[in-house]
Parts: C-alpha cells; sequence; structure tokens
C-alpha cells in the first residue's frame, strides 16, 4: 500500500501500467472486461473522464495480465495532461484512477473469488488495489463466458 500512496498518476507514464487480476480457478476474466477510467472533477464542475478498455497481455494460471492498448495510449496522455491543467486552474480538482475487471464463470457453478494488481512499472511490485472480492458474499452476479 506504501506503494499506491506514493503514486501520483500525474507524473507517471500511465500507458505503461500493468494491471493483474487473479480469479479462482474456473473463472476467467470476461471479454472486454478490464477496465481502467481516469476522471477529474473540479469545484467548479469542470471535469475530464476517460474510459479504456485493457488488453489482455498474457494469462499465467489464474493470474491474467493486461494492459493500455497502443492505440488508446494517446488519448490517455492527452487525458492526463486535461487533468494537469484542470488542477493547475483549481487546485481542489479531485482525481481518479480506477482498475475494474469483471468475471465470467468458464465452468458452469464456479464461483469464488477476484483481487485486482497494479504494477507501476515493470521494476516495481504489483499492489493490491482493492480487497478481496468474494462474488457469491457480495452477490456479484457472474455470468457464463460468452464463447466457451
Amino acid at each position: 500500500m506504501v506503494e499506491l500512496a506514493r503514486f501520483d498518476p500525474l507524473q507517471t507514464d500511465l500507458a505503461g501500467i500493468t494491471v493483474a487480476v487473479d480469479v479462482t480457478e474456473g473463472l476467467r476474466v470476461a471479454p472486454d472486461g478490464a477496465i481502467m477510467v481516469l476522471a477529474a472533477q473540479a469545484p467548479s464542475g469542470a471535469s475530464v473522464s476517460e474510459r479504456f478498455v485493457l488488453d489482455q497481455a498474457a494469462v499465467s494460471e489464474t493470474r491474467w495480465f493486461f494492459g493500455v492498448a497502443p492505440q488508446d495510449a494517446a488519448r490517455l496522455e492527452r487525458a492526463r495532461q486535461q487533468i494537469v491543467a484542470l488542477k493547475a486552474e483549481d487546485p481542489a480538482t479531485a482525481g481518479q484512477l480506477s482498475v475494474t475487471a469483471e468475471p465470467c464463470r468458464a465452468v458452469a457453478g464456479a464461483g469464488g473469488t477476484v483481487d485486482v494488481f497494479l504494477q507501476l512499472a515493470a521494476d516495481r511490485p504489483f499492489v493490491p488495489v482493492a480487497p478481496t472480492v468474494d462474488l457469491e458474499d457480495e452477490g456479484v452476479p457472474v455470468p457464463r463466458c460468452e464463447g466457451m
């Protein structure tokens, strides 16, 4: 968590971030299910918000890896620069970087947990970005994976 506490999205190459999603066996990350949102809201009402569907980079056992799609890198940087400008105009501007992963069931009846991690640079550790989500305990509906 110390790693994330020092993280400043306005001073980071966001296109270089890697997202890792751990799912229980029998679950997958749904196609187009890994999402990153970069947003900011100024007290004046001015805002910036961009949503990015992350590209699947690899799968290792029950860990799925994602990154910003090359075609989205310029749009991500533009959004980051817009937020920097908004914050320069009004330092009270609040920003947010969120990452979510939507699971799907590859095996009927599969359930379990989802964990999301963020790696800020290739030479940095993966750090959790949210508590483990127990899908059944949270009442999260998990659809069957399409095409499986």
